[in-house]
């Protein structure tokens, strides 16, 4: 690899370290069906509306492994953020306890609500097929509602929801609350130990549809039936309780720590990849020093003349070294001949000349 791949990857990753950094310590997603947002998908509006009326609201900060108290226990789907809690314990034992659990429900990919839904012995049950593929058909099937209405003697007002191609299943002993164009249950409640559990939409009480009047007619029902108080789940949508002394800033620290390593890191491998100083090239040596002797003392032999005897003590010693080298008569004149003597003998040594 060289030296500017490798600069380039470790400002890449600084780059991207940064960014990692302000994306987890700084941004903050839109917490869908929480009773905290103003988000179209938000409840905030249905809870000002619970307090209004005169509903004791609470906001519950921990996880349900601890008790949530009496009254409503609100798990409005999709969380943003999970944890090692027992769901399904925690609803048990609100509904042993006397209490009554409010199911919002979102899409069937929301692993913890179906988990929790089939704990409680429901289904899903099928109502659109697959949105289609072209643009235009797939954004008209995006937009599609379904009107509600309350099953007879109620004579409520229409209750307008999104269209879902899934619906949980409404057991046996259910009651219907909402129900489609098609007769078919949307929202229901059945009894479970000593409390009930309430089957709603999620978007049915968000703030995009609060306004509607069917809609409010139809929490405004359910703060009757149910009483109170109504405990909203938040700590899946990410609020959490002031932390103690021992507690405050353990997560952001060990993450400012993993970022700070992570700089350090590139700032090494950039510093080892950069010059020190202009590049520059070592001479190459052309020869030893014994190369030079030899080159000079051949080209003094060359200048005297000295080729007759040099061709003479050249095969003299390749005769002692290998008899089978015979040359009768073999001379240099000059350096040229000397070299083709040379050569002969060369060839000799191998096998490949001819003996003369």
């Amino acid at each position: 690899m060289s030296e500017r791949n490798i600069l380039v990857g470790a400002l890449a990753l600084t780059v991207l370290m940064m960014v990692a950094g302000g994306l987890l310590l700084g941004s903050e997603a839109s917490a869908d069906a929480s009773s905290l947002s103003r988000t179209s998908a938000g409840w905030l509006a249905a809870r000002r509306y619970l307090e209004e009326m005169g509903t004791h609201v609470v906001l519950v900060d921990h996880d349900l492994d601890e008790p949530v108290g009496a009254g409503v226990l609100v798990l409005a789907f999709p969380w943003q953020n999970t944890a090692l809690d027992d769901v399904d314990a925690a609803v048990e034992g609100q509904l042993r306890r006397g209490g009554s659990v409010v199911i919002a429900y979102a899409d069937r990919s929301e692993p913890v609500q179906s988990a929790l839904l089939a704990s409680l012995g429901l289904g899903w049950d099928q109502r659109r097929s697959r949105p289609p593929l072209w643009p235009r058909a797939w954004r008209a099937h995006a937009r599609e509602e379904w009107t509600l209405t309350a099953p007879p003697p109620a004579t409520g007002r229409e209750v307008r929801v999104s269209a879902r191609r899934e619906v949980p299943g409404m057991p046996a002993q259910g009651t219907v609350l909402m129900r489609d164009a098609q007769q078919r249950a949307v929202a229901f409640l059945f009894p479970r130990h000593r409390g009930r559990v309430v089957v709603v939409p999620a978007d049915v009480f968000s703030n995009a549809r609060i306004g509607n009047a069917g809609n409010a007619d139809f929490l405004e029902t359910l703060r009757r039936d149910l009483g109170g108080p109504w405990l909203f789940d938040e700590y899946h949508h990410g609020l959490r309780a002031a932390a103690g002394p021992a507690q405050t800033g353990g997560p952001r620290a060990l993450l400012l720590y993993v970022l700070q390593v992570g700089l350090v890191y590139a700032l090494c491998a950039f510093a080892v990849v950069r010059r020190f100083g202009p590049a520059w090239r070592e001479e190459v040596v052309p020869g030893s020093s014994a190369t030079i002797f030899l080159v000079g003392l051949g080209a003094l032999h060359d200048r005297l003349g000295h080729h007759r005897e040099a061709g003479r003590l050249l095969v003299s010693r390749a005769q002692e070294l290998d008899p089978r080298v015979r040359l009768a008569g073999a001379e240099a004149r000059n350096g040229r001949e000397l070299l083709a003597l040379a050569r002969r003998v060369g060839l000799l040594q191998k096998g490949r000349g001819k003996v003369e």
